[in-house]
């Protein structure tokens, strides 16, 4: 008999998957999160090459102070300078 002529007859085709236990639910989600674990990870390593790549350029590029504004002290008006003048503080430079 072939298996066509066993499934006409009434005879249940063997798909070999009743005698395989039960996955627990658990094993289930554990290998989904371990999944979704591994493509976070792939995600991770691509943004850090990529991080790791844009700081090679910029310590490569280098930096110039060309057009940037020197930092001017704050000019103080006469009773600021009279104020730290007699608080002593400014004159003291930092200990």
């Amino acid at each position: 008999m072939d298996e066509k002529e066993k499934t006409e007859i009434g005879e249940s085709e063997d798909t070999g998957e009743g005698d395989k236990p039960k996955t627990p639910k658990a094993t289930i989600d554990a290998n989904t999160a371990a999944e979704r674990m591994e493509k976070a990870s792939e995600k991770l390593k691509v943004e850090n090459d990529r991080a790791d790549e844009h700081a090679a350029q910029k310590a490569i590029g280098g930096g110039s102070e060309a057009g940037q504004e020197s930092t001017k002290p704050k000019k103080l008006t006469d009773t600021e300078y009279a104020d730290q003048v007699m608080s002593g503080s400014l004159n003291k430079k930092d200990e």
